[in-house]
């Protein structure tokens, strides 16, 4: 949960914004748009910042924990040459 922090931080206020308007309209007490707004903004928040660091950030990971990316060596054997 960590890594994808500041990405939530970042991303929250679009996510939230889009939430709120989306349950708006909806004939909901506010009481109960409130916490189901809260949970779903903190889950997608995350959520959109975990699939940001999978798609584009960490794209890297999957070259380097591959054998043939290092000529047929593990990444171990690799960083310990």
């Amino acid at each position: 949960m960590a890594p994808c922090g500041y990405g939530a931080f970042v991303v929250h206020p679009p996510v939230l914004v889009g939430l709120a308007s989306a349950v708006e309209p909806m004939p909901v007490p506010a009481e109960l748009k409130l916490p189901a707004v809260l949970i779903a903004g903190v889950a997608g928040s995350f959520g959109v910042t975990a699939l940001a660091r999978r798609r584009i950030l960490d794209h890297r990971c999957e070259t380097l924990a591959d054998a043939d990316a290092h000529g047929g060596d593990s990444v171990a054997s690799a960083a310990a040459a």
